[in-house]
Parts: C-alpha cells; sequence; structure tokens
C-alpha cells in the first residue's frame, strides 16, 4: 500500500509525519552533514543559494526537536566552483567528522564530492543536481534531488505543444550536460519543427550574432527554447526584444532570479516561461513557502537568490524523514529509506518517488504578468508527456 508522507506539516504544527522506524542512534551526539559547495567563484551563485536553504530546514527541524532529539550539525568547506577541489574539500569535511555529504548542485562542478563520500562508505547527495548520469557514475549511496534534466526536457518540450508552438529555435549552453541533456529529450518530446539551433557557452556575453539569425528566420519562429542560466538569459532577452523578436521564449529554473524583471524589463519578458521545482518568486506563493522566505531573509538578510534555494530546502526534510527511517546514518539505510519515499508532499511540490536514486518531482511552469512580476502559470506532471 502507498504511504503518503505529509511534511507540510512541519511548516504549521512544528512536526512531520514519517514512517514507523527504531529508536535513532545518535552517533557522536549529533547528525553532523559536511557541505562542500562552492562559497566563492562562478558557481557560488547557485551553490550559496542551495546551502543557505538547505540550512533554513535544518533549523527548522532541529527546533522542531531534530532527529528524534538528535541535533543535525552542519560543516561546511569552500570548493571555489574548482572541479578539480571538490573531492578534496569532500574528504577534509569527512576528516572533521561528516557522516553524510551534500555536494556541488552541478554534476560536472560536484562528482569530486560524491565519490568521495562513497569511498569512505557515507550517503551523499546533490538537492538541486538534475543528472541521471551523475547517480549512474556513483553507486549506490549517492542521490541527485533535482528534476532530473529529461523530466526538464520533456516538460519544455510537452508545454511548448500545449501552447501550439509549431517552430522552435533552440539555443542551449553546451558547457554544461544539464543543458545538452535536456535539449536532447526537448527535440524527442515537441511536435513542432525545429527552425535552427545555435550553441553557446560560458564566455559568451554577446547574443547578437544568435539574435540576428533569428530575426532572419522571421515568424517561423514561434518559441525560443533559451537552455542557458542567468545571467545569460538577461542579456539574451534584452538583445532579442530589442532587435524586435516578439517569440515566446521557454527555459528551466535556472532562469530563476529576482533581478531578472530589472534587467530585462516588464515588455521583454511577455510570453517568457520556464519550467521549475517551485513557485516561489511572486505574491501568490503557497504560505508555508512564505514562512521559509521570511526566515532565509531574516538569516541571511536577502530574498532567496534562486530556486536552488527552496530545492535544498526540501532536501532537509527528505534526509530527515529518511534519517528517522534508517535510525541511523549508515548509508546503505539511508539509501533504502529515501527509495521508499512516496508521494511526499511539500510547499509547491511533490516528489512521487524515486527510481535509481533521483526523484519523479512535480514541475511548475512559472511566467510574468503585464508589469513583469512572476506568477504561477501550472502545475504539470512530466510523466504525461513521455
Amino acid at each position: 500500500m502507498k504511504k503518503l508522507f505529509v511534511l507540510a506539516a512541519v511548516f504549521c504544527a512544528g512536526s512531520y509525519a514519517t514512517t514507523s522506524h527504531a529508536a535513532f542512534d545518535c552517533k557522536d551526539g549529533a547528525v553532523t552533514i559536511g557541505v562542500a559547495r562552492a562559497k566563492t567563484g562562478g558557481f557560488a551563485f547557485f551553490d550559496v543559494a542551495g546551502a543557505r536553504g538547505l540550512e533554513v530546514g535544518i533549523d527548522e527541524i532541529n527546533a522542531a526537536g531534530g532527529i528524534e532529539g538528535c541535533e543535525i550539525k552542519l560543516i561546511q568547506g569552500d570548493t571555489q566552483s574548482n572541479p578539480a577541489m571538490t573531492g578534496q574539500v569532500a574528504d577534509e569535511l569527512i576528516k572533521q567528522g561528516a557522516q553524510l555529504i551534500i555536494a556541488p548542485s552541478d554534476f560536472d562542478a560536484g562528482v569530486g564530492a560524491s565519490i568521495a563520500a562513497q569511498a569512505s562508505g557515507l550517503f551523499s547527495i546533490s538537492p538541486e543536481a538534475s543528472s541521471v548520469a551523475w547517480t549512474q557514475a556513483v553507486q549506490p549511496n549517492f542521490f541527485v534531488g533535482g528534476m532530473t534534466e529529461g523530466d526538464l526536457g520533456a516538460t519544455i518540450g510537452g508545454f511548448a505543444n500545449k501552447k501550439g508552438w509549431e517552430g522552435a529555435y533552440i539555443v542551449t549552453n553546451t558547457a554544461y550536460s544539464f543543458f545538452t541533456e535536456q535539449e536532447k529529450v526537448f527535440r524527442t518530446v515537441y511536435k513542432g519543427k525545429i527552425v535552427g539551433q545555435d550553441a553557446v557557452n560560458e564566455d559568451t556575453s554577446d547574443y547578437s550574432a544568435v539574435v540576428s539569425k533569428i530575426r532572419s528566420a522571421g515568424d517561423e519562429v514561434k518559441v525560443i527554447f533559451l537552455n542557458d542560466y542567468f545571467p545569460h538569459v538577461g542579456t539574451f532577452l534584452k538583445q532579442a526584444r530589442a532587435a524586435g523578436i516578439k517569440a515566446a521564449v521557454v527555459g528551466n529554473g535556472t532562469f530563476s532570479s529576482t533581478t531578472l524583471p530589472q534587467v530585462v524589463g516588464a515588455d521583454g519578458l511577455q510570453d517568457v516561461y520556464y519550467v521549475a521545482s517551485a513557485y516561489y518568486e511572486g505574491k501568490d506563493i503557497n504560505p508555508a513557502l512564505k514562512r521559509m522566505i521570511d526566515a532565509y531573509q531574516t538569516k541571511f538578510g536577502t530574498f532567496p537568490e534562486n530556486t536552488n534555494a527552496i530545492v535544498s530546502y526540501y532536501a532537509a526534510y527528505i534526509l530527515a524523514d529518511a534519517l528517522k527511517t534508517a535510525g541511523s546514518t549508515d548509508a546503505s539505510a539511508l539509501t533504502k529509506a529515501v527509495l521508499a519515499q512516496k508521494d511526499l508532499k511539500l510547499p509547491g511540490a511533490i516528489y512521487y518517488g524515486w527510481a535509481d536514486r533521483y526523484p519523479s518531482v512535480s514541475a511548475t511552469v512559472v511566467g510574468f504578468d503585464a508589469s513583469g512580476a512572476f506568477k504561477e502559470v501550472e502545475l504539470l506532471d512530466p510523466r504525461s508527456f513521455k
């Protein structure tokens, strides 16, 4: 029989539901989680937000009694956005007593941390990562917690089909497998014609050549699949709209930044959409998520910088549930506990279940109103597009 985990109760009553379990083995008086992430360098924009969201969740869980009275403690190291340093940072955290590891939010930047954890017999997770290839490369006790690249690509393609956009131009940042894998799945799901495509990279700062090609394609282009991240997307949108391109633009949660409306302007954001794991940027958000954001702002003095803050917040409760079920930090027991989770309800998202150590999770389409404010468009189930 399916078990329904209703963790949203924590946001109202300070407690959460979990499966049956034995008494928790509080080794050394705390659960020590090592956070091996970029605090500096180009990838810090994503990793810092995720680490902060995790911290807010852990604060709430500790305030509610921790794991059966066992406090959760975070220790952190800086990978400096350098993939070559990630494993070393994780190893140092393990030496300091980390019992499980939080890896960076991208496969290319974070695989070293997960390998280090696995080599030491520890459970590890990248709360926001989407790479199925990552779970296959590091076995058996590593998880990714974000919507998979396949589900993102399928949902973006399915949404484009629902909107009736019959001609697509694809712009992909080929520096990251996160984007290239999405493009592959988008192509299999999208039913319209691919009018054209361009590859950009980490160093692209001027999109005028790409914009010129899209404009030359004229009315054939009904939608641009912009497979890149902020701040790149802000630059692209400004240049595209300035060139008179009015085609719809669709992408993923890496669009998410509260400064995007300031960069692009309200007019430039009309018919711009992105698919993410949660909607948190607007005024009409889930009340429980609003309380999380208030806590984030109080603790860090800023609104969550991007979606990673929300997904990592979710991960705190996913881990807390698994720790209670497992009864310890034993890697194999935690892996079994996470894989057993079904229909896990969190504010603004549903984790339907896990397969091969990645989740099936609901997808939220976010857009913009006439004033340029964020708005929730609809909640979709990626499984319906496969």
